[in-house]
């Protein structure tokens, strides 16, 4: 009897001339490609024994085959064969079921006697097979054949009796598609490395998401080593009943085990450990427990295992030998969907191919399809995509799209067998992990996919708002109510046995494929979408209590609270409560997304509204709106709104009421930041003194408004109101709270800065760092306000000219900033900010530079172009370019900045100042003298009005006119208002103070300019032995006044004291700060003057030359210090005689400073004058007129 057997068939059988029955699928194939398919699921049996119909190769014609086939007598033609009838292999009474197929003949073959170009080509089949290059392997076993010897082989397994779940006999087949995935080969080589040679047992796990690529991968690394390892097992291990099936297999056909057809499973493993030629056993989609296949793994110390597995806990098997197989990189998908489509990659749309990819997530079987969708309907990328988005759910599911491809699920099909098993679970009293898994994967379905934080489950389990009443197994709580951390447990084991998750243990959070988090929504019926979705919704706003502040919580729950918004919005499903919005409110709020927390607190405002003007929330929804305008710079708005809920809360529940106090004290704050300082301090006082009554002196609400008076006192320059208010709460806060209390710690973070001012930096320098250990040890390292604090010490570091310190504390806060807040957020922002001027306090201007530039770019996005933080970083970049010499970009920067802060702010707020101050500064070195005096003269009785005339925002400005008029000449006025500025420092801060010596310093200048030496050398000899003991030898400061000592001598005509100062200066700063820093290169240009002015020439011209090159390449060619360096070279010259020489680089300096700096520039004209000095020394007096006369 013949018997035909039709493997997985699906479709119908049609009867063919003679008898034949034919089965003809979905799909229009032609008679030669239905044939090649047909054949390969054919096995012959006879009453007489073995025998088989060989495959004919798809060039051979199908009639051809058939005619063979109807040759044989009728009653042993194919039958169809009917369900349930499948014989068992162990049945005595059965015919085997078993032959070999050759690709080589069309005759019959006698399994007794074959010959080698019989088996010239044989497909490989689960069990035990031979490797061919075009490898398929079905489920059964087929004989290797060496010369004369040979193996019995069976080609298929037979149908099984009905377990549950059913057998699979599903077709295994290297995909001829087959692309990259190197990485995973080369662990597997690594691991198997020499297989033949081996003396220990090797097992080795590949485990995934379904449809990752897995067996894929297996099957080809199992090509590779066709020609070493004679013998591979192909066991199917998705159950206990296919494992049995493929272990029968291999013991009916395999003459290792001949009589041995009674054997059980654990003998056949014997057998096969006992084999002495390599072999392997690939255990395929053992996605069951361990113990399962733990069973039935091989004894003793040969053989090569591998498992392929959804679970990853089978790692316990392979003593954690393994690798998680996860989704293609972008070149190795773009490559498989250019193979899948069958189109020409010369005319590839890259773009549109890398987007495809993008939107399946580089998942193997998604990429797969959609190439065979494409080949299958030629459609192009862009139709695809159009599809795609239109109708994705059906691409991804509808059974008829997995016909294009050569898998056999569908890419959600595949995941939906992982849901199936878990849901059979549920019921089963055993199992406590799949009704909780189940609900987990519904919340983490309307959330972000990527890192979503554990923590969250039980945080919403306790937190207050359990009365609202939703199950208790969303809740992950036992059954007294109480969170479960065994029941989460239980189903975060689940989903990972099937890895549908990662988790991270180190950061506690979970994250899942976006493919396979798009497949949970789109599989859930629209009636339980909206339910799910406010689930989601209930578990992230619970989880936060606003009343605890834990920022990095808040900030990792950023991303999900707007997924979250995101999925409502694209479902219209937001229904929302105020409790809700309030919660989302306050997150976005405390982790600086202010257009976000605006968007939440505005829509609770809506909600309030609608319940009339005496619903209690009303006056909270609205503070807290003025609460995001106020952080977004939106002061105007801000303050309208918070006025009218002072006086609505005043008229509902009195003046002081905690509430009306609280929305006082935030209006106030917006009249500091609005530089309105008299009516921010006079709003604190009221509410400081209405909350020592009602609260006491000692509450932290209380201690909260004095601290925020002393800072409106700060910002005035009032230092001693400021310094003795700061010491007021610090000391109530030590009281009530503790020393090391991190409340207590920020306010005396803010005395700190006072003492900063002072110039008090030794103790301000042990302050900071008590409170950043402290911080440390009670908030954390990255916490906000150790952050905060951490700046803070580096400031006082740049304040002392510690710039390594500085520098390299300020990187450690930038990092842990970037990764607890964000890279956007802004004590991120203000700490780059802060190692940006300490770069452009050192000089190094690209680095200053590119840091400015960076702040300035990311808070326009943040905050707006108009924000006070946004403005005061721009003008920092405007310094930059000026220092630079981009003289033009530094003028227009700073009148843009100047522009926004007149129109937003009053004339004499504090930055609107400092940009008039920046920018008169900018102007005196552009020559423009006039411009730059009446600007600071504007800036000065502005500064006298809101700060005072000791303040040094008020004297900054003072010293920069005395620049203007010394660059005048105007002497008399310089030293007129030098001294005013001197006696009023020595009052105000004492003879000591680095501020006072400053001015003493520049009072020097002016007696020097003046031809007044003696005066001049009196006042700089005091400095210079202050700073050394203030400041030590080697600060800037120090150094300083001993170069303009030393310019006293010199010009008094003493050169050996002066050389000797110079030398002393040129050695400390450049031993300090490098030899190309700009400190260093002035001081080598002064003591080359220096050498000019002794006519030591040699040492004088090796000096200018060196600082020439030095100021090239780190300014340029043309930069203004540049180009007066080269007119000292020049004067070097004359000064010898060599007149061609400073000719020609005279030239060239007047030539550049024309383009550079303008034909009127004061350096202009002095270089063009030199040049004609030249002119005249060399007898060409009509050139020097000409050229005097020009520059006139």
């Amino acid at each position: 009897m013949l018997v035909m057997v039709f493997d997985s068939w699906t479709g119908v059988v049609t009867t063919l001339p003679n008898g034949i029955e034919m089965g003809t699928g979905p799909l229009a194939w032609d008679d030669s490609d239905f044939l090649g398919i047909w054949w390969e699921n054919l096995v012959t049996l006879n009453a007489s024994g073995r025998s088989a119909i060989t495959t004919p190769s798809r060039s051979s014609s199908s009639w051809t085959v058939l005619r063979q086939l109807m040759s044989v007598p009728e009653s042993e033609r194919p039958i169809r064969q009917s369900e349930g009838t499948v014989p068992s292999l162990f049945d005595a009474n059965q015919s085997e079921f078993h032959g070999i197929v050759s690709h080589s003949s069309l005759s019959p073959i006698n399994v007794g006697q074959p010959t080698t170009s019989q088996v010239a080509h044989i497909m490989p089949t689960s069990g035990f097979f031979h490797h061919s290059r075009d490898s398929t392997i079905h489920h059964g076993i087929f004989q290797e054949i060496h010369g004369s010897q040979h193996t019995t082989t069976n080609v298929f397994q037979p149908q099984p009796r009905q377990p549950s779940p059913p057998v699979n006999i599903h077709t295994k087949h290297l995909s001829s598609l087959f692309t990259g995935r190197e990485e995973y080969l080369e662990k597997l080589r690594h691991h198997f490395e020499n297989p033949g040679m081996s003396k220990k047992q090797r097992l080795y796990l590949l485990y995934g998401l379904g449809g990752i690529g897995k067996t894929q991968i297996c099957l080809k690394f199992m090509e590779e080593l066709e020609d070493v390892v004679p013998y591979t097992f192909w066991i199917d291990a998705s159950s206990e009943d296919t494992i049995i099936s493929s272990f029968k297999a291999i013991v009916k056909s395999t003459d290792i085990l001949v009589g041995n057809s009674g054997s059980s499973a654990q003998q056949i493993l014997q057998e096969i450990g006992k084999m002495k030629k390599a072999w392997f056993m690939i255990y395929d989609n053992a996605d069951g427990p361990p113990s399962l296949v733990q069973k039935y793994l091989p004894q003793g110390n040969k053989g090569n295992i591998i498992i392929t597995s959804r679970n990853g806990a089978l790692k316990r098997l392979t003593s954690n030998c393994g690798t998680e197989v996860t989704q293609m990189r972008d070149d190795e998908a773009v490559l498989l969907l250019v193979k899948a489509a069958g189109f020409d990659d010369a005319i590839m749309d890259k773009e549109g191919y890398k987007e495809i990819i993008s939107k399946l997530g580089c998942i193997p079987l998604a990429v797969d399809m959609a190439g065979a969708y494409m080949q299958a309907t030629q459609c192009s990328p862009s139709d695809y995509l159009e599809l795609f988005s239109k109708e994705f759910k059906k691409l991804m599911n509808e059974e008829e799209h997995a016909e294009f491809s050569d898998y056999g699920y569908t890419t959600y099909g595949t995941w939906e067998i992982s849901m199936q098993r878990i849901q059979s679970r549920i019921h089963d009293k055993k199992h406590l992990g799949p009704e909780s898994a189940i609900d987990i994967l519904h919340v983490v379905a309307f959330l972000h996919h990527v890192d979503v934080p554990l923590d969250m489950f039980r945080r919403a389990a306790e937190g207050n708002r359990m009365k609202y009443g939703l199950k208790p197994k969303l809740l992950q709580l036992d059954a007294s109510g109480s969170w479960s951390q065994y029941f989460f447990n239980s189903g975060m084991q689940e989903l990972l046995s099937f890895s549908l998750i990662k988790k991270d243990v180190t950061q506690n959070t979970l994250s899942m494929h976006p493919l396979v988090h798009r497949w949970l929504r789109d599989r859930l019926p629209e009636t339980d979408v909206k339910q799910k979705y406010e689930e989601a919704r209930f578990i992230l706003c619970s989880s936060v209590d606003p009343q605890d502040i834990d920022y990095g919580y808040w900030l990792a729950l950023v991303p999900h609270l707007k997924a979250n918004n995101e999925h409502g919005g694209k479902y219209k499903l937001q229904e929302d409560t105020q409790w809700q919005l309030y919660r989302m409110g306050c997150v976005f709020l405390k982790t600086a997304n202010y257009a976000d927390a605006d968007y939440q607190f505005q829509k609770c405002l809506e909600l309030d509204l609608k319940l009339g003007s005496d619903y209690p929330g009303l006056f909270s929804s609205m503070n807290n709106v003025g609460t995001t305008y106020h952080e977004q710079g939106r002061l105007d708005e801000a303050e309208k709104l918070l006025k009218i809920v002072v006086d609505g809360l005043k008229l509902k529940f009195g003046c002081d009421h905690s509430d009306t106090l609280t929305c006082m004290n935030n209006l106030a704050m917006i009249y500091q930041d609005q530089g309105r300082f008299d009516e921010s301090e006079k709003l604190l006082k009221v509410v400081i003194e209405s909350r020592k009554f009602k609260l006491g002196h000692d509450h932290p609400d209380t201690s909260s408004s004095m601290n925020n008076l002393a800072l409106t006192y700060h910002k005035q320059g009032r230092l001693a109101e400021s310094e003795e208010l700061y010491q007021l709460v610090v000391e109530s806060s030590r009281q009530k709270l503790g020393y090391d209390h991190p409340d207590t710690l920020i306010t005396m973070n803010n005395l700190v800065q006072i003492y900063m001012d002072q110039g008090k930096w030794d103790e301000s320098e042990a302050l900071f760092r008590h409170a950043v250990q402290t911080l440390e040890m009670k908030l954390g390292h990255d916490h906000p306000h150790t952050l905060n604090a951490m700046s803070s010490l580096a400031s006082c570091y740049q304040k002392q000219s510690k710039w390594d310190e500085s520098e390299k504390l300020l990187k450690v806060v930038i990092e842990s900033s970037k990764l607890k807040l964000g890279h956007d957020h802004p004590i991120t922002l203000h700490c780059i900010n802060t190692l940006a001027q300490s770069y452009y306090c050192e000089g190094r201007w690209e680095e200053s530079e590119k840091l400015f530039q960076l702040v300035v770019e990311s808070r326009i996005l943040k905050l707006g172009p108009d924000h006070y933080d946004t403005l005061y970083s721009m003008q920092n970049l405007a310094s930059t370019f000026h220092y630079k010499g981009r003289w033009n970009e530094s003028e227009k920067l700073f009148k843009e900045v100047l522009e926004v802060l007149q129109v937003k702010f009053e004339n004499n707020h504090p930055l609107t100042l400092r940009v008039m101050n920046n920018l008169a500064v900018l102007y005196c070195d552009q020559g423009k003298w006039d411009e730059s005096e009446k600007l600071l003269k504007e800036v000065v009785e502005q500064g006298k009005l809101r700060y005072g005339l000791q303040h040094p925002k008020t004297v900054s400005p003072i010293n920069n006119l005395a620049k203007v008029y010394e660059k005048q000449g105007n002497w008399v006025e310089l030293e007129k208002l030098l001294q005013e500025i001197v006696e009023e420092r020595k009052l105000r801060l004492g003879y000591k103070h680095p501020d006072t010596l400053s001015a003493m310093d520049k009072l020097a200048l002016s007696y020097e300019k003046q031809w007044k030496w003696v005066q001049a050398k009196k006042l700089l000899k005091v400095i210079v032995e202050e700073r050394k003991l203030i400041l030590e030898l080697y600060h800037p400061d120090t150094l300083s006044a001993m170069d303009r000592l030393a310019i006293t001598y010199e010009k008094q005509g003493r050169w050996d004291k002066s050389e000797k100062l110079l030398n002393v200066i040129f050695d400390e700063i450049k031993l300090k700060l490098g030899p190309d820093h700009p400190d260093t290169l002035t001081s080598m240009n002064n003591l080359a003057v220096s050498y000019r002015q002794q006519e030591k020439w040699d040492e004088s011209e090796k000096l200018f030359d060196m600082v020439i090159e030095s100021r090239k390449l780190k300014l340029g060619h043309d930069h203004p210090s540049t180009l007066i360096t080269l007119s000292n070279l020049a004067s070097s010259y004359l000064g010898q005689g060599r007149w061609h020489e400073a000719e020609k680089v005279l030239e060239e300096v007047v030539e550049k400073s024309k383009l550079k700096l303008g034909h009127n520039h004061p350096h202009t004209l002095e270089f063009v004058h030199n040049l004609a000095r030249v002119y005249r020394h060399q007898g060409r007096w009509e050139e020097s007129d000409l050229l005097l006369k020009l520059g006139q």
